[in-house]
């Protein structure tokens, strides 16, 4: 079984909602499950759950091709510049240079070229890491070379090398998901069983909930919504409670910043606190919902 958690905006918690998930399916509740760090342009879930104790794998990832114009067969048509929409081809001095940063490896330049002058070249982007973090939860992270683009492509190589890795082993995938509904999102939540969305109460992550609401829909993903701090703004829930399918609401409490920056899970930091009560009981419906 594949579970996301997204949010339609940065900084709701849901790397916070992720790490006490897979705390509390493979210690609490001892079964075999595999976090999946896709938030790959700023991965932090490793370290959420207090470090990699042992990496046992690493890869470049060449999850996106680029390319390579060969100036021996090249006429100079122009062709390639015409067709190419990101705009990554340009001419100087009379020859077709390509810019790898704006390129998006699609191909459309080499299926144009009338001469066969380009060839589309395997181009690395990132890396991807799998270990175990403490408490002996396994981890699998994407993290994203700076000033790369192609996240999607990278996310959805993650996911296959996931399964590749530990389908033998893992009953759960947990997925933590980049922020917003971009690419990489939507690689992500594609495929999934169920996806979490974590909100807050203001307009911008309300707003943010019902994109991701609609994505779910398109792509015929079960969702589930979970409200934090939800004590800032509790008002304006009763309108949303039936539209996002609210299961369960987290007060606002200093603890979490505590947990977060001794990189340990709340429900092992401070397991007698208001918000550690109020996961457990969340995790509990969902565990009996979705996942028992």
């Amino acid at each position: 079984m594949e579970v996301v958690v997204a949010s339609g905006k940065g900084g709701t918690g849901k790397t916070f909602i992720a790490s006490n998930l897979l705390y509390y399916l493979s210690v609490i509740m001892s079964r075999k499950c595999v976090g999946v760090d896709a938030d790959v342009e700023a991965p932090d879930l490793a370290l959420a759950l207090g470090g990699y104790s042992r990496v046992e794998y690493e890869v470049k990832s060449y999850a996106t091709r680029r390319p390579v114009i060969n100036m021996s067969k090249c006429i100079r048509c122009g062709l390639c510049i015409k067709v190419c929409r990101s705009a990554a081809i340009s001419l100087v001095d009379n020859v077709p240079r390509v810019d790898i940063e704006e390129c998006e490896g699609c191909g459309v330049c080499a299926a144009a070229c009338p001469v066969g002058a380009i060839d589309m070249v395997s181009y690395s982007i990132g890396k991807i890491v799998a270990g175990t973090v403490k408490y002996g939860v396994r981890v699998i992270s994407g993290e994203l070379d700076v000033g790369m683009s192609n996240s999607g492509r990278l996310v959805y190589e993650l996911k296959s090398t996931a399964k590749k890795l530990y389908s033998n082993y893992s009953e759960l995938f947990i997925v933590d998901a980049a922020a917003g509904i971009g690419c990489p999102v939507i690689s992500s939540i594609v495929g999934a069983d169920l996806l979490i969305i974590v909100m807050e109460p203001t307009p911008q992550s309300i707003q943010g909930a019902l994109r991701l609401k609609h994505v779910a829909e398109t792509l015929h993903v079960k969702y589930v919504t979970l409200v934090n701090k939800y004590d800032l703004n509790p008002k304006v829930l009763n309108s949303l409670r039936r539209d996002l399918n609210i299961i369960g609401e987290i007060p606002f409490d200093n603890v979490v910043f505590e947990s977060y920056a001794n990189m340990t899970p709340l429900l092992r930091y401070r397991s007698d606190s208001e918000v550690s009560r109020r996961l457990m009981n969340i995790f509990n419906v969902l565990y009996e919902e979705f996942m028992g």
